[in-house]
């Protein structure tokens, strides 16, 4: 709140990088898991009983070659997998008693799914995930900007990052700001070793 220049380029930098860096590796403590709001399920599928024509309709089917469309979460800033659940009865749901699962429908094996673009019931766009999982849930990284819940390795990336912003506006060095941006890279392809994450983007 300080009125200087460095307290100014700070505000400008800060939600962008943390948002960027958020993305840029699956942080567990910025990871969520959530049922998925169905939207459209294909004719023959146990959502959808409508005999299959042979004719695509765009208005009440997913996009193909998928099953089901999601919608995609409104707190989701990256999405990371939908989890693949083996079907427990002849509906594909899992079956629990109590607090006590009958049979663990969940396994270490992730479903395909792609992220499209659809329109809603009133015409607006609005983003989706396409996948063949029934009753899907998806995993995905939101956007948490309290520095008390954040990881150690979070926080010095962060900061490097964060500085590697700054240096342009306050020091005006090419050089400086490469180590910054270098130290951050780093930290995040650590936490990419630690999670088994590849292919992500770097700053």
């Amino acid at each position: 709140n300080e009125n200087s220049a460095e307290a100014a380029a700070f505000r400008l930098q800060y939600s962008s990088t943390l948002r960027q860096l958020l993305r840029a590796a699956h942080w567990g403590f910025a990871g969520r898991t959530a049922n998925l709001a169905l939207l459209k399920a294909m004719p023959g599928t146990p959502e959808n009983s409508t005999p299959w024509d042979g004719v695509w309709n765009s208005a009440t089917m997913p996009p193909p070659p998928w099953l089901y469309s999601y919608g995609y979460p409104a707190d989701c800033i990256q999405f990371r997998s939908v989890p693949y659940m083996q079907a427990t009865d002849a509906l594909s749901i899992p079956i629990f008693s109590g607090m006590n699962v009958q049979a663990n429908p969940f396994s270490q094996r992730k479903a395909k799914f792609a992220i499209a673009n659809d329109t809603n019931v009133s015409g607006a766009q609005v983003r989706i995930v396409c996948t063949n999982q029934q009753s899907a849930l998806g995993e995905y990284t939101i956007f948490v900007d309290d520095p008390n819940v954040w990881d150690d390795s979070f926080i010095s990336a962060m900061i490097d990052a964060l500085g590697g912003a700054l240096i342009p506006q306050l020091v005006g060095s090419l050089e400086k700001q490469q180590m910054q941006y270098k130290k951050a890279n780093q930290t995040i392809m650590d936490a990419r070793a630690r999670d088994g994450n590849e292919g992500l983007t770097t700053f």
